[in-house]
């Protein structure tokens, strides 16, 4: 049945209607007309953050392999602009056949790059074992830590503070001039 209600602004008229609903109407009308008095609750922080991609099956393990280089780059690009470190990468292959492979890596290391593109990687080289066609790749990252705060494994201290200012450094050459600006030899 048609209430002949257009906009939310004609919901004050029609309280009659939305209470012959009972509880749920009621507290619909009262959210629409901000009656509710509930609190205003702040977005939480985000907690992970991901990407995934479905193709056509590809049996090159080389191409699948750029692909995943290419999403990393990105990850990192969120990655860098909400100034976070993820402590825990996610990298997941979906085969035809309904058959995947899955595996995680935590890092103590200050995120970089550099870092990031190895670990997945090494990742790759543990999971790339199917005979199988790839059709499907998700990469995400979690357990987040502000980069000033990561517990850095201090033989890597040198080598992952200077990784860290060139990544912030592409980071933003690619906020100037575009995210494909600079690409690296993996993902050629």
């Amino acid at each position: 049945e048609d209430h002949y209600i257009h906009t939310l602004g004609q919901i004050k008229n029609r309280k009659s209607l939305l209470y012959s609903w009972k509880k749920p109407g009621i507290q619909l009308y009262h959210r629409i007309t901000g009656t509710d008095h509930e609190d205003i609750n702040p977005k939480a922080g985000r907690k992970s953050i991901g990407i995934s991609r479905t193709f056509d099956k590809i049996d090159d393990r080389d191409e699948v392999r750029r692909r995943v280089m290419i999403m990393a780059r990105h990850i990192i690009y969120i990655v860098m602009r909400h100034d976070v470190s993820p402590t825990l990468f996610y990298l997941k292959i979906g085969y035809e056949y309904g058959v995947s492979s899955k595996t995680t890596h935590s890092s103590k290391r200050r995120f970089s790059e550099k870092l990031f593109k190895k670990s997945l990687g090494d990742m790759y080289d543990t999971l790339s074992k199917q005979r199988l066609g790839a059709i499907k790749i998700t990469i995400s990252v979690s357990q987040f830590s502000t980069q000033d705060r990561v517990a850095s494994d201090l033989f890597y201290w040198e080598e992952d503070s200077e990784s860290y200012r060139l990544g912030l450094d592409l980071h933003h050459l690619r906020e100037k001039y575009g995210l494909d600006i600079i690409k690296s030899a993996s993902e050629l």
